[in-house]
């Protein structure tokens, strides 16, 4: 059924409504509550003067005096409009009573609904005795008792809703800056690692120029394998899912190839820098198709048991690479 403006519709059509109250009770819980908010009790003449100087709405001081029914229910769904909630009118099915019930069960479904509102309000602020006959048998002390839990929570309303909407836009970009400098933090932390590894072949220690020796004897008795070349993972890491190689590794791992590769993979996978995905065909052998030279990028990380965080790949012929 439509919704009707609870603010545009006369009296006769209030009573004859329901009220819901759609508040937010994630900003209601950050409302401190008071050890005893009714210390200085109030006036008619308090409360009268406080609502009327916020502009709140205007009471007459015989009304309060002597308060009725229909004179609270009015004065809390009017009040409730400057709290910035959404009140939503709904007219009750006629259907639903019987007997010529109607009228009064339209009342009685107002005078609840209007009951909860209001005490979800004062019973943040401290205020948990708010009863249903303050609603049906309104009395002056309980009605001005109710008005004034509602003008303290109006105060703390405003001053918090003031210092959300500052913190809102002082801290909106907290997160993205946040993201921003870890993912600085990451930047600087692998341009320090690639600096201070060994990048360069200049010193080469005895055993890889053995090695290079070996494979020179190899090339003149009749081999076709070329100078042999190391190739470096730099700062492997089991957990990690990138391994990137290149050359000029100063320092060489021998690892078995038992330990290097799972039982539970059946190939070595590569990508080179180009991007061509290079497998391996049986254990400790990769059979690449471009150049020589090229990094690599090692996408497997379930292989083995390092015992070394580095690992050296030997150059045999162009299109060779085999685990050593």
């Amino acid at each position: 059924m439509d919704s009707i403006n609870l603010f545009t519709i006369d009296r006769t059509n209030q009573i004859r409504s329901t009220v819901t109250l759609i508040s937010n009770s994630i900003f209601l819980s950050t409302i401190p509550t008071f050890c005893d908010p009714f210390d200085l009790l109030f006036t008619e003449d308090d409360i009268i003067d406080f609502y009327k100087s916020n502009e709140i709405i205007s009471i007459r001081k015989e009304d309060l005096q002597q308060p009725s029914k229909e004179f609270v229910i009015e004065l809390y769904m009017l009040i409730l409009e400057k709290f910035d909630k959404s009140i939503n009118i709904y007219q009750p099915d006629i259907l639903a009573c019987i007997n010529g019930l109607n009228d009064h069960m339209e009342q009685t479904y107002l005078a609840i609904n209007v009951f909860h509102c209001i005490n979800y309000f004062v019973s943040s602020i401290g205020m948990n005795d708010m009863k249903m006959i303050d609603i049906l048998e309104p009395k002056r002390d309980r009605t001005i008792r109710i008005l004034h839990s509602l003008a303290t929570f109006y105060v703390r309303y405003n001053d918090l809703n003031d210092s959300w909407f500052k913190y809102k836009e002082k801290y909106s970009n907290i997160y993205r800056e946040r993201k921003e400098l870890e993912k600085r933090n990451a930047n600087l932390k692998r341009s320090i690692k690639d600096k201070s590894s060994p990048s360069t072949s200049s010193s080469v220690p005895s055993s890889s120029k053995s090695a290079s020796s070996s494979s020179s004897n190899n090339k003149s008795n009749g081999s076709q394998k070329q100078d042999a070349k190391s190739i470096m993972t730099k700062n492997i890491d089991k957990s990690s899912n990138l391994w990137i190689l290149d050359s000029g590794c100063t320092t060489h791992t021998t690892i078995n190839d038992k330990d290097l590769i799972d039982p539970e993979f059946k190939k070595i996978q590569f990508e080179t820098a180009s991007g061509e995905t290079v497998e391996s065909e049986k254990i400790g052998d990769v059979i690449i198709k471009p150049k020589a030279n090229q990094q690599l990028i090692l996408k497997n990380v379930a292989f083995g048991k390092f015992n070394s965080n580095l690992i050296s790949i030997r150059q045999l012929p162009l299109d060779y690479f085999q685990f050593i």
